[in-house]
């Protein structure tokens, strides 16, 4: 009974409208202007960025092209996830998933351009 109204609290349109458009404005903004100016973001993210720099240039593995800091993101989240699923309970916890997925969905989705536009 209780997951049943957690989902339908998460599923409120408006909720929904709201992690979406701020998870694909704070993806374009990292993407666009963090990344191509070589600076580097705070929390997990700034640690995803970090470990892609340390895969790529010291350990000297070759990622390809593909922006891997969502994923990386993501990976780093579910040990925090976890915890706070035993602390706050259903309603928060799904919406900071559907949040982190949000996030990492759309940090590799949306382009890195080639050009830097400041700097």
């Amino acid at each position: 009974m209780q997951l049943k109204l957690c989902l339908k609290s998460l599923f409120d349109m408006k909720a929904l409208g709201y992690i979406i458009s701020g998870s694909l404005l704070y993806s374009i903004g990292f993407n666009v202007f963090i990344l191509p100016c070589d600076l580097y973001n705070g929390g997990f993210l700034g640690i995803s960025q970090i470990m892609i720099y340390v895969i790529e240039n010291i350990i000297e593995i070759d990622l390809g092209e593909g922006n891997y800091t969502g994923i990386i993101y993501f990976l780093l989240n579910l040990p925090l996830l976890y915890i706070s699923l035993k602390r706050f309970g259903g309603d928060f916890i799904i919406k900071t998933i559907f949040c982190v997925i949000c996030y990492s969905v759309l940090l590799s989705i949306v382009p890195v351009p080639e050009k830097k536009f400041f700097a």
